[in-house]
């Protein structure tokens, strides 16, 4: 599994724990400095979540992930709302 974590503006966001999930299995991993992530995970189907801090987190459901191929998934996180 592979993808990106941008922000609305399209920029990478550094440092975005990813979470990737299913029954009996769960990976976490941080993406890279240009937002950038990277994973083998075994055939199945998945619940791929993304999270940065000041940013809602967004869950990706059903994310099939065949033997011996590469799943690519790509999140656009936005910011959190101001509450005053």
């Amino acid at each position: 599994m592979t993808g990106m974590v941008v922000d609305p503006n399209e920029s990478r966001i550094n440092g975005a724990m990813i979470v990737i999930e299913k029954k009996g299995f769960r990976r976490e991993l941080v993406a890279d400095e240009e937002g950038f992530f990277q994973v083998s995970v075994p055939a199945g189907m998945y619940v791929v979540t993304a999270k940065s801090y000041g940013f809602q987190p967004v869950s990706r459901r059903r994310v099939y992930v065949k033997a011996n191929s590469v799943r690519a998934i790509n999140f656009k996180l936005f910011p959190k709302p101001i509450i005053d």
